[in-house]
């Protein structure tokens, strides 16, 4: 095949499918032209002019009227004129779809939906406005049914229940009355069919009805809390007041008789508020009045439990005082009797006598109360603290009274204990003084005989102290501490002194071994003119040690270790 015969077929085959494509768009814009005149039929269906028919014979007026003849003239357009035009523009897409210009056919199309979507539009918009007027007419009508019936209901409470309503009723039937003209207007806009204007009412109106109710369902209560329940309670609080007064009770400042004078303005200028309809106020007020009186109450309560409480504790605390005051006149006697066999060094006698003031003051205060209460003159809640205050003061003083009773009362129990110590502490000076002589020393050192008649002479100084007619206990107990550290001090200075002079006996006879060195017999020597002539047997021991150890090492201390364990047995 030449190159001629493939430019042909290839011609042929673009010829074909360019055909093709023409074919598929025109059956394709066909097809949609077809749907958009279904719609246009559906629109034309809506049976529009029989509800504007309907919408004529409810004798319209005002911007209703105005809103209802705008939308049946948009319908009637639509009608005769915008119908046609889209089935004209229907056809001419038709047409246009024969021909090859596919461009300037999808742009017939498109104006072609325009129309359509604008018409539906239109229709709906009418259709709205209908079905808005049928709503707004049937809910006026309506409401004018049920406005009406329920003025004839509010009217006829406020005539047969007009007690329960107080001095609201005459401002509640005026703005019934109000309400009423209001409704006439509303339901001539009404039947008018004006119901644009006939809204505007409806709206207020509904809202000051509803609050109208509102307040008819809250007055009586605030009616009946201001006549009777707060007017009982005023009489019941004042009734109160008088017996209590009566009984003796008496309030600070006349507290309660202003609180409930202003109980009583309160309520007035209350009555004056709620006859405005000012309810909110008259609800605020009321929550004030009602915590006054509750707090008259708590007074009452108040003052009842410290009268029970006072008349209790004056009773309890002229027992308590007169215990202590016995205990007092008790403890003056011990003092007095104890003087005659011991010094006092901690002032007992004037703390006695402070205790005597004290009980002194706190009796005046309890006579003053006591005196208070006989003449009306106090308040009961008052006095709660000062008789606690009295009561602490006599807790206080009683535990001093007792602390003192002890320490009195130990004191011949110490002296007995002083005595018997002493008694130990001859006994062992006795003992210190057999063991060093049992010891068959040639002498004491001074310094160990100075210590042992220091102690001895402090000892018969402590005998004299604890037989004296009148002891002084503090002295006499820090005496005794002092001659018992002493004596223990010497029992120690004892052994010391016989165990150094033992074992000086016990190294000289271990010196005998080593005769032949002449160091041992030199030590010996100076050990023996330690021991005879300066008593100083820790030096004899340190002296024949020293030399022992260098020529067996160890000697001293081994030596030393069983002298102890032979005098522990």
């Amino acid at each position: 095949m030449t190159q001629v015969g493939h430019i042909v077929i290839g011609f042929i085959i673009v010829i074909a499918a360019i055909y093709l494509f023409i074919f598929v768009a025109q059956r394709l814009i066909a097809r949609q032209v077809a749907k958009l005149t279904v719609k246009l039929q559906t629109l034309k269906d809506i049976p529009m002019q029989e509800r504007l028919v309907k919408g004529r014979k409810m004798s319209l007026m005002g911007k209703t009227l105005d809103d209802f003849q705008e939308n049946e003239a948009l319908y009637n357009r639509i009608a005769t004129t915008d119908f046609d035009a889209v089935s004209q523009q229907a056809d001419q897409v038709l047409v246009a779809a024969h021909g090859f210009n596919v461009w300037q056919t999808n742009q017939e199309l498109r104006n072609l939906k325009k129309q359509v979507a604008q018409v539906a539009r239109n229709i709906d918009t009418v259709n709205q406005g209908l079905t808005d007027l049928e709503r707004i007419d049937e809910e006026h009508k309506q409401a004018v049914q049920d406005l009406e019936s329920k003025y004839k209901e509010l009217r006829k409470t406020l005539l047969s229940q007009n007690f329960i309503f107080g001095n609201t009723l005459d401002k509640l039937e005026d703005v019934l009355g109000e309400l009423e003209d209001e409704f006439a207007e509303f339901a001539r806009l009404t039947e008018a069919g004006d119901h644009v204007a006939a809204s505007e009412i409806y709206e207020s109106l509904a809202m000051e009805t509803n609050q109208l109710e509102e307040r008819m369902n809250q007055i009586p209560e605030l009616v009946k809390d201001l006549t009777k329940t707060i007017p009982n309670q005023e009489e019941e609080l004042q009734t109160t007041l008088d017996q209590m007064i009566e009984q003796g009770f008496t309030f600070q400042d006349n507290l309660v008789e202003n609180a409930l004078m202003q109980i009583e303005a309160d309520r007035q200028v209350a009555l004056e508020t709620l006859k405005d309809l000012t309810l909110k106020k008259v609800q605020e007020r009321l929550v004030t009045l009602h915590q006054a009186i509750d707090q008259i109450y708590q007074t009452f309560e108040k003052e009842y439990q410290a009268s029970q409480i006072v008349q209790n504790k004056l009773e309890t605390l002229r027992e308590y005082l007169g215990h202590l005051q016995q205990q007092n006149q008790n403890l003056n006697q011990l003092v007095g009797q104890l003087n005659q066999n011991y010094i006092f060094n901690h002032d007992e006698e004037n703390s006695i006598r402070d205790f005597a003031r004290q009980l002194l003051q706190i009796e005046k205060n309890l006579d003053d109360i006591r005196l208070g209460i006989n003449k009306n003159e106090v308040v009961y809640s008052q006095l709660t603290d000062q008789l606690m205050i009295d009561e602490k003061q006599l807790d206080q003083l009683e535990e001093k009274q007792l602390n003192l009773w002890e320490s009195l009362n130990v004191l011949p129990e110490i002296v007995q204990t002083a005595q018997n110590k002493v008694e130990l502490f001859i006994e062992a000076m006795r003992k210190i003084k057999r063991r060093v002589e049992r010891q068959g020393l040639p002498g004491a050192p001074t310094a160990y005989l100075n210590f042992f008649d220091q102690v001895s002479e402090m000892l018969n100084k402590l005998q004299q102290q604890v037989n004296a007619p009148r002891v002084n206990v503090d002295d006499l107990q820090r005496q005794v501490s002092i001659v018992g550290s002493d004596l223990d001090n010497l029992q120690a200075a004892t052994n010391d002194l016989l165990a150094n002079a033992t074992l000086t006996g016990i190294l000289l006879h271990k010196a005998n071994q080593y005769r032949e060195y002449p160091e041992v017999g030199q030590a010996v020597q100076n050990a023996q003119v330690e021991y005879n002539q300066f008593y100083n047997y820790e030096k004899a021991v340190e002296v024949l040690g020293q030399t022992l150890d260098r020529i067996e090492s160890g000697t001293t201390d081994r030596l030393r270790e069983q002298n102890q364990q032979n005098r522990l047995f």
